[in-house]
């Protein structure tokens, strides 16, 4: 199970973020929909310990995270364009 409890998050000025409560369940499939920069990668990278948050917490399966013991079972990548046109051959 992961929960996002009071999660809020500013990129200096501007606010991302703003007390985020959310439960997702094991075997639950989930999708975050939204315009371009309403923070849906932002709360990702929160989930994930990849970004601190201002205020609230994260666990996942009852651990705070970040946590490199949990994450090396989950699996993450960016937009699809984000990486591949950065690589040759």
């Amino acid at each position: 199970m992961i929960e996002v409890n009071n999660v809020s998050k500013a990129f200096k000025k501007q606010q991302v973020l703003a007390d985020i409560n959310v439960n997702f369940e094991p075997g639950e499939i989930v999708g975050l929909i939204g315009p371009s920069g309403t923070g849906k990668t932002t709360l990702i990278q929160c989930i994930l310990g990849m970004e601190h948050t201002d205020t609230g917490w994260v666990t996942i399966n009852e651990k705070s995270i970040p946590n490199r013991k949990v994450l090396k079972d989950i699996g993450y990548m960016a937009q699809s364009d984000a990486l591949y046109e950065d690589l040759t051959g």
